[in-house]
This record gives C-alpha cells, structure tokens and sequence, in this order.
C-alpha cells in the first residue's frame, strides 16, 4: 500500500506509483494511445487535457490523491483528503539540456494573465514586494507539487516521470531571473531521491 512517505521530495514513474498502488492502468494506457492517434492536436494541448490527466494521476495513486479542480478555492488536487497539492507539467526531452526551467508560478503571473500588470508594478518599485506578492499568490497556499512530463505529451504513458515535493523544497528551486516564476528541473532532480 502507498502512503505518503513512499514519494514525497522523490522522483518516480507514474508505471511505478500505479504498482506500488496496486492499480491496474491498461484502461488508461488504452484511451491515451486512441486519444493519442485519432486527435494528436487535442492530445498536446494542456488545456484539453488538464483535467483528465489531473484524474489519472490521482487514479494511480489509489486515493491518496484526491482531484481537487480548477478555481481560486480547491487546489488542483489534494493528499489525504485535505493537504493542499499543486500540478505543473514539464517536457521531459529537455532534461538535462541547458537551462531547463519549468512555469510554476500561477497561472494568473503569465501572458496577459490578472496579476501580471500588479506584478509588474511591483518589480519597478521594490523586487522583494513583487516576490512576496508573487509567493503569496503563487506558492504559500501549496503544501505540496507535482511535477509531471506530460508537457505536449511526448511520451507514452509509461514513460511519465513524476516529481512530488514540498513547497519549501520547490522554492529552494526557483530561478531568480525569472522572478521566480519558474524551477529550475536540474537543479531540483538532484534534490530529490530517485525511485525505482
């Protein structure tokens, strides 16, 4: 059985989390090939399938995720029924490439997105008020993220490698020449425990 201790501040595959959960992903396995081969366009698009993969994440966990949605109120899913967690997707072909830094602030802080002209402000006026700004709307109502390499889904479904960590292990990440609106995925792979 998985409990909590099993992946947290790990990386590990979603073949493996589905084993040690004891779920059986075929079903799953099967509508991402079709998914996969009938739509390749819907298929990489994140905003098609943020959801159902939100769902199948949680599904191979075999309840000690729970989905949570999308909104200001619910994370996007939690552990243990109540412990605020956070998914961000990253493309695992540019691992170890360079500079491979991943968007994990809200979504809110990219684009033309609500918080960026206040973001913005804040960065010419004082770059601490515009971290802390950033963190309390980002990252401070988190416990815990889960970076996965479904990023234009270029892989196949036991290919998916996950990253569950604590929030101050993230930040411990974060670029600053970014602003910290992103992780540097090298920098994090090698504070994590590596599972097989």
């Amino acid at each position: 059985m998985l409990d909590s201790t099993s992946v947290i501040n790990k990386r590990f595959t979603l073949q493996w989390l589905a084993q040690k959960s004891g779920v059986d992903l075929s079903a799953h396995a099967s509508h991402w090939k079709t998914h996969q081969s009938l739509y390749p366009q819907s298929f990489s698009s994140g905003r098609t399938n943020y959801i159902w993969l939100q769902m199948l994440l949680c599904s191979a966990s075999a309840g000690l995720w729970s989905y949570g949605g999308q909104g200001k109120k619910n994370p996007d899913f939690f552990m243990n029924e109540s412990i605020r967690c956070e998914t961000k997707a990253f493309d695992l072909s540019q691992m170890g490439k360079g500079n491979h830094l991943v968007d994990v602030a809200a979504s809110a802080f990219f684009a033309s997105n609500s918080k960026v002209p206040e973001h913005k402000r804040l960065l010419g006026e004082c770059t601490e008020k515009a971290k802390k700004f950033l963190f309390k709307h980002s990252y401070d109502g988190n416990d815990y993220y889960l970076l996965s390499s479904t990023r234009n889904l270029n892989c196949d479904i036991d290919e998916v490698v996950l990253y569950f960590v604590e929030t101050d292990l993230l930040k411990k990440c974060l670029d600053p020449s970014t602003n910290y609106k992103k992780v540097d995925m090298n920098k994090l792979d090698e504070l994590v425990t590596k599972v097989s």
